[in-house]
């Protein structure tokens, strides 16, 4: 539900003990239902049914296009007030206002087969009132020409690589 990246920094943090900042995962299962529910996983597939891998401009305002529909796109309601509640409740245990960096966590990012290294967006320094529009410019990040292209040329299909998106406070940790 969270990524290898996101569940390997719960396991150092609930497992080993070791402090991380505090944070929250908005997970696939999120993901699935922002893309399906709102129609978004249709339509970019039918977009997708016509790329041509070798036609690097049509590849690239295919990008721009899904990432203007994700952008343009609402999150379902129940999504954006868990994203609310769970930001929420951070900031009441930091006892204070808190920025936060938006990073993904997508399924195979970093397995020994493939990388997305550096493909993806993070959003740094995002406060509660850019939270759901930092969300979305994460998961358009999906479908930036890069990633497109890795996608296409190694034969991956676009469902079969969810995303899920880690929320990270910004405030630092004081070490011992």
């Amino acid at each position: 539900l969270v990524g290898a990246k996101m569940a390997n920094i719960g396991e150092i943090r609930n497992r080993i003990g070791m402090r991380t900042p505090n944070g929250f995962v908005i997970t696939a299962y999120a993901y699935g239902r922002f893309m399906g529910d709102t129609g978004l996983q249709k339509e970019i597939d039918r977009l997708l049914q016509m790329a041509d891998p070798d036609d690097v401009e049509s590849l690239f305002t295919l990008s721009s296009k899904i990432r203007l529909l994700i952008m343009e796109t609402s999150v379902p309601d129940d999504i954006a007030l868990a994203i609310e509640s769970a930001w929420k409740r951070i900031e009441d245990e930091e006892g204070q206002r808190i920025t936060m960096a938006l990073r993904s966590s997508a399924f195979g990012e970093d397995s020994p087969d493939l990388s997305f290294a550096g493909q993806y967006s993070s959003e740094l320094n995002v406060p509660f009132s850019r939270a759901l529009e930092a969300y979305k410019t994460v998961v358009s990040s999906k479908y930036s020409l890069q990633a497109i292209t890795y996608r296409l040329n190694r034969g991956f299909r676009d469902e079969d690589i969810p995303m899920s998106v880690a929320q990270v406070s910004t405030r630092p940790i004081e070490l011992p």
